[in-house]
């Protein structure tokens, strides 16, 4: 089967590459026809000594389309299958029978979005309640404890970021060690805080040291690949403090709605306009101040609603 599904290599968690690999198929296209032992009971967490190990049989019939983290159920999207728990013992999660007559939906292996599920894990305040696993399930957890953690860039160390309006300068202005953010100061007189990944990507001698290599290989890559690894599935975790956190997100109601989802994988986040989380990019797309108290929740579903209505009015 091939969706036609088009990717960024980074997007879909997968190791970037030099060039297009004109064999490539997506997961969900991949999985079609295959089947999957799944535990029974089908939780997060996996099965353990008291509920037994007893396992089942599921084939995936058709390309799977809906995701178990979003309210979209419909659509080609770039998808993960989501598992119980990481390492050899994990099993793909099963979504249960919904419904009843014509609106019965049968039980089903549980799939996410690519993306939806990348958000969860870059989001502040959701960050470790989802993450991927490679390698037939092994997982890296980042560590809480960073408190070793010392200033590496100098103030004055140049800097060049590209905007819409093009290539703009720079240079570090100061570092926040309680925040471990650096602000970094443009030509225009424009600062925003960065983490030290982010300065990593800008720094002018780390550009130049690139572009003096006429050619790229699979042995003399950017120091960005080293270490990566493609994501096979997502895990949703069942750690106290992650399972806390995932409660009490579902808690949160709609204000569009007045619903809380409490029953299905779902994780809401907040907002991320501003805080140190979000994409540096979209940083100068809106001002600082408007979202400096941002606690309202709205499901992904009634987002879509207000937009797709939004449209239908530009248009009508």
């Amino acid at each position: 089967m091939d969706c036609g599904l088009l990717v960024h290599e980074l997007c879909y968690a997968t190791v970037p590459t030099d060039s297009k690999n004109p064999n490539w198929i997506c997961h969900a296209c991949k999985a079609v026809g295959t089947e999957v032992e799944v535990n029974v009971p089908s939780k997060v967490g996996g099965c353990g000594p008291k509920t037994g190990t007893h396992r089942e049989v599921m084939r995936q019939e058709t390309r799977p389309m809906e995701c178990a983290l979003c309210s979209v159920k419909t659509g080609i999207h770039a998808m993960h299958p989501l598992y119980d728990m990481p390492g050899a013992e994990g099993r793909q999660l099963v979504l249960p029978a919904t419904g009843v007559g014509f609106k019965k939906t049968e039980k089903r292996l549980a799939w996410v979005h690519s993306l939806c599920a990348q958000f969860i894990c870059s989001n502040d305040g959701t960050r470790g309640c989802v993450y991927g696993t490679y390698d037939g399930g092994k997982w890296e957890i980042a560590s809480d404890d960073d408190s070793d953690h010392v200033q590496k860039y100098e103030k004055g160390t140049k800097v060049s970021k590209m905007f819409d309006a093009g290539l703009f300068s720079g240079e570090i202005l100061e570092y926040h060690p309680t925040e471990k953010l650096y602000t970094v100061v443009y030509e225009d007189g424009d600062r925003e805080d960065l983490e030290e990944d982010e300065v990593e990507e800008m720094l002018v001698s780390r550009k130049q040291s690139r572009c003096s290599n006429e050619t790229l290989n699979t042995d003399n890559q950017s120091k960005d690949d080293e270490g990566l690894a493609a994501t096979e599935w997502f895990v949703i975790s069942n750690d106290s403090k992650h399972s806390k956190i995932i409660a009490e997100s579902r808690e949160l109601k709609c204000t569009i709605c007045n619903s809380i989802d409490k029953r299905s994988f779902r994780i809401p986040v907040q907002c991320s306009a501003w805080n140190k989380s979000e994409f540096s990019e979209f940083k100068k797309c809106h001002k600082k101040d408007k979202y400096e108290k941002r606690s309202q929740c709205v499901t992904l579903q009634c987002m879509w609603d207000v937009l797709v209505g939004q449209l239908a009015t530009m248009q009508g």
